[in-house]
């Protein structure tokens, strides 16, 4: 594991007791997932924060489960727009620029 900041470890801390708070068991992909979301400019690997999220969960004796819901920050996929791209039709041995051109044969 990588070390992460002091600053994302108090926010997984916090993640971790806010989970506590509820009384349902400690759900480590989706606070792990979040806190990824929320601190994106920390460019932490997301196994990374999976790993101090379930030290926290463990030292607190709580049941744990590892579900990634639909609700969770990343389980939506991005749906980018389709692209469109147009491709010029370039025919025969004699093409130039992307043109078409008509090829002539030799009289014999």
């Amino acid at each position: 594991m990588h070390s992460l900041s002091p600053l994302l470890m108090e926010r997984i801390s916090s993640a971790v007791a806010v989970a506590l708070r509820t009384g349902d068991p400690i759900n480590v992909i989706q606070i792990a997932e979040r806190v990824l979301f929320e601190n994106a400019s920390e460019n932490v690997a997301l196994e990374d924060i999976e790993s101090a999220v379930l030290d926290r969960a463990q030292a607190t004796g709580r049941p744990i489960i590892f579900e990634s819901t639909a609700s969770s920050a990343l389980a939506t996929p991005y749906r980018a727009k389709p692209l469109r791209i147009s491709i010029p039709i370039i025919e025969g041995p004699h093409c130039h620029r992307g043109g078409r051109t008509k090829v002539q044969s030799k009289a014999r």
